[in-house]
């Protein structure tokens, strides 16, 4: 599973659709949220909405528990957080209400992802 498509289309990202995507065979390509300016601007988006201290634990307990599943598929940092970002965003995990799950995918739709 691509993470980052997966969070792109969760929060209707817009796929690259303009005349030089057609010419470079990017057409329906959609953002890299492991790059690392996109990865940064996630951030900025989880920690200026106040996602930080449990969030932070969870990934850190999640990063350490060699055992863990997710430990074996989770290469990178930017994985394991792509992972925790997904779980809450399509409700997989109980502390993020309805409201903040929208505005959160609100925020990353309309971010200047680069592509």
């Amino acid at each position: 599973m691509n993470l980052s498509n997966e969070i792109c289309k969760l929060c209707n990202v817009q796929p690259l659709n303009d005349e030089t995507a057609y010419f470079t065979g990017n057409l329906g390509k959609l953002p890299d949220l492991t790059k690392p300016n996109n990865f940064v601007k996630l951030l900025n988006i989880l920690y200026r909405c106040g996602v930080n201290h449990d969030y932070d634990f969870q990934l850190a307990g999640m990063s350490f528990e060699e055992d863990n599943i997710y430990h074996e598929q989770m290469e990178t940092f930017e994985e394991l957080h792509l992972f925790c970002v997904y779980t809450r965003l399509n409700k997989n995990y109980d502390s993020w209400d309805d409201k903040f799950i929208k505005i959160i995918k609100e925020k990353i739709k309309n971010t200047n992802w680069e592509y």
